[in-house]
């Protein structure tokens, strides 16, 4: 609630969770390529729950230019 605004159940939040499982673990089984012309890591900082208690947590981007010249996110990892 602290972090949303609002309230969620935990039928909620599961509901959720199956609804994006499948388009989260083909994003993250995606064929990358081979080369990429530059990458850019940076972090952004969100507020979250971590041991129970709502925390701002820092979250590494790495982002690649390919060929094509477009950028795609390759990964977002918790720095825990």
């Amino acid at each position: 609630e602290q972090v949303y605004g609002e309230k969620y159940s935990q039928s909620q939040i599961s509901r959720l969770v199956s609804e994006y499982r499948d388009d989260i673990m083909s994003w993250l089984s995606r064929p990358l390529e081979k080369e990429y012309l530059v990458l850019y890591i940076d972090a952004l900082y969100q507020k979250v729950r971590f041991n129970g208690q709502v925390v701002s947590m820092s979250f590494y981007v790495v982002m690649g230019l390919n060929r094509d010249y477009r950028r795609e996110v390759l990964l977002i990892k918790p720095n825990l």
